[in-house]
């Protein structure tokens, strides 16, 4: 079962990214309960915001164009956000039309993207 842990930043996934590091380590909960922000972090990242999440919609354009010169994963699908709606759901946005949904924590088919500060 999960916790309502407080991610609840709509506009700083890097907040909610702490709020989920130490919950985790005061908690000495599991990292993989947690996989796409364990997944974000180890790239050096965190799991992006809802509203961090929406921005990435808004250029998904651009982004994508340059992701697809690197030969990288373009942005499609489904994407995590580390926002929470409460102990049992957290907020994906559909990357196809930029619609935000609240589901359970446990689903699978959402996809992750670590983001970076600079």
């Amino acid at each position: 079962s999960y916790e309502d842990i407080g991610a609840h930043s709509t506009p700083n996934g890097n907040s909610n990214s702490f709020i989920i590091m130490n919950y985790i380590n005061n908690t000495g909960c599991n990292p993989n309960k947690y996989p796409a922000h364990t997944f974000c972090v180890l790239l050096g990242g965190y799991l992006p915001s809802l509203d961090e999440v929406k921005e990435i919609f808004k250029n998904k354009q651009a982004i994508n164009k340059t992701l697809y010169e690197r030969r990288e994963q373009l942005i499609k699908g489904k994407m995590w956000t580390s926002t929470e709606e409460d102990a049992v759901r957290a907020y994906h946005v559909y990357m196809d039309s930029g619609t935000e949904y609240a589901s359970e924590k446990l689903e699978d088919d959402r996809r992750a993207r670590a983001v970076f500060e600079f």
